[in-house]
């Protein structure tokens, strides 16, 4: 997990966004954008579960009245970013559940799919947090 994003970001192939408003049902929202946008990209399924992940974080942790969903495609990469309007500075962190806790395991989610993750600042308040999948060759 990094603390900022990635700057050596290679050329978009594509790239959209959308904005949501910080609801719970906005990461089943969310899921479904990023299906119908990847159609049959080799990670669409990792996608749409990492975007649900990062929308519900945001909504559950963050005071954030919307939040803002970013996608790249590169040659082999989806970039994700799911931008947050702040309200906490708590800097979010994969942790272990307890056994029979509903909740607690997205970002460990998150973790495992992408190749990387991490937090970055936005100005002049919020975070974006993104993740990296590797589309296989």
């Amino acid at each position: 997990m990094h603390e900022q994003r990635p700057s050596h970001r290679r050329q978009a192939a594509r790239s959209t966004s959308f904005r949501l408003r910080a609801e719970r049902e906005s990461a089943a929202v969310a899921r479904r954008l990023v299906r119908r946008w990847l159609g049959d990209t080799p990670v669409v399924e990792d996608a749409a579960l990492v975007v649900t992940e990062l929308v519900a974080n945001a909504v559950t942790h963050t005071g954030s009245r919307h939040v803002v969903c970013r996608l790249t495609v590169c040659e082999d990469e989806v970039w994700i970013a799911v931008e947050d309007e702040g309200g906490t500075l708590a800097v979010p962190r994969p942790r272990e559940p307890d056994d029979g806790a509903e909740c607690g395991r997205g970002l460990l989610l998150v973790e495992a799919l992408s190749v990387d993750w991490g937090v970055a600042p936005l100005e002049p308040e919020g975070r974006a947090v993104w993740a990296a999948l590797k589309i296989p060759a």
